[in-house]
């Protein structure tokens, strides 16, 4: 038998090897070399936390702090290394959420499984 952990471990590396993976970290290592665009980075993913700290609360964002995020990001959108990053992110984004459905598969038979023992 398979030992999940060690299966766990071997998917940690594949993701390190994606296309996706290797594409942040070679965007961001030209970020981090501009301290301008690093800063602009660090406070537009500061304001992000802030957001969905408050939406995991249940709570808003005050309209000021929307509209920050809304200029934070029309003025990235127009900076091409910032945006191939959140574009590279995204694509990363996808793919962990694609692998994550897949291994959440074994949960979501038990939790359907209990359901229909229930009926």
């Amino acid at each position: 038998m398979a030992n999940p952990y060690d299966l766990a471990n071997d998917l940690v590396e594949a993701l390190r090897q994606t296309q996706e993976y290797q594409k942040i970290l070679e965007v961001q290592k030209k970020i981090e070399e501009n301290e301008t665009l690093d800063k602009m980075l660090n406070s537009y993913r500061s304001i992000q936390v802030e957001v969905q700290t408050l939406q995991l609360q249940g709570q808003q964002p005050s309209p000021e702090v929307e509209e920050k995020v809304n200029q934070l990001t029309n003025i990235i959108q127009d900076i091409p290394l910032l945006k191939e990053y959140l574009d590279a992110e995204e694509e990363f984004g996808i793919l962990f959420q694609d692998i994550q459905q897949i291994v959440m598969r074994p949960v979501v038979d038990l939790f359907e499984s209990i359901k229909i023992e229930e009926d």
